[in-house]
């Protein structure tokens, strides 16, 4: 109990200072990320899925990344047309990861980062943005 007790507060002391919420026009705008800087991979998540990480402290993938077998990632110039493609019209999270993270779990597949045979970590997160319709 006390082992997932500090997990559980250690998630939500690091979640706390994860909170710029924007709406999808301003993407570009809002996102605090250096445009040079191409060690950055972001997964989506709808508001139940980011509320579980939260909880658990990692993400084993949603229900279509456990399906397909591993974790749909993006880069940041693929956020725009994934989340107009899969997440338009709800609110959504865009959690930030660096890619030396996950270098040994990732799969460069038609220009996306997947993610196989590992969570993703709640210590691991970069940043976190909230993403909501205009």
């Amino acid at each position: 109990y006390d082992k997932k007790m500090k997990k559980l507060l250690t998630s939500l002391l690091l979640v706390q200072s994860f909170s710029n919420t924007f709406a999808y026009s301003k993407l570009d705008e809002c996102l605090n990320v250096n445009q040079e800087d191409k060690t950055r991979i972001f997964k989506i998540l709808r508001e139940g899925e980011w509320t579980q990480f939260k909880w658990d402290g990692h993400f084993s993938g949603s229900i279509h990344d456990r399906r397909d077998g591993f974790i749909h990632m993006a880069t940041l110039d693929k956020l725009e047309y994934v989340i107009s493609k899969y997440f338009s019209d709800i609110p959504i999270h865009i959690v930030e990861f660096s890619e030396h993270s996950y270098q040994d779990s990732i799969r460069w597949e038609n220009g996306f980062p997947h993610v196989y045979g590992d969570s993703l970590r709640i210590e691991d997160i970069v940043n976190v943005y909230r993403c909501i319709e205009e």
